[in-house]
């Protein structure tokens, strides 16, 4: 597994956490009035997750883009496996004439 897709999957395992985090402990949020910060730290999970989430997938379209461009576009340095042209079957030329078989031959 490559390390970027790791890193994305951390950063919404971050955000849910967050969000967890904030709604198991509801009645201390509303108690201490502190639902505008709890907003500002699931916000910034999200913002980092958004941000890690672009980069991959700009990262994987570009991989993909100059994979393909150079993948149509480059010289084939494959020459020696390549086929020789086709010559058309000629049917076999008979070398001896076919000779009529019937009953009064045996």
């Amino acid at each position: 597994m490559h390390i970027r897709p790791v890193l994305l999957i951390f950063s919404f395992l971050l955000v849910g956490s967050v969000a967890v985090q904030a709604l198991s402990s509801i009645r201390t949020v509303r108690a201490f009035s502190t639902e505008p910060l709890e907003v500002a730290k699931y916000s910034a999970a999200m913002t980092q997750a958004l941000q890690k989430g672009l980069k991959d997938a700009f990262t994987s379209a570009m991989t993909f883009a100059l994979t393909n461009y150079l993948g149509s576009h480059a010289p084939s340095t494959h020459t020696h496996l390549a086929r020789p042209p086709r010559t058309p079957i000629q049917p076999p030329t008979p070398t001896h004439k076919a000779t009529k078989h019937t009953l009064t031959n045996y």
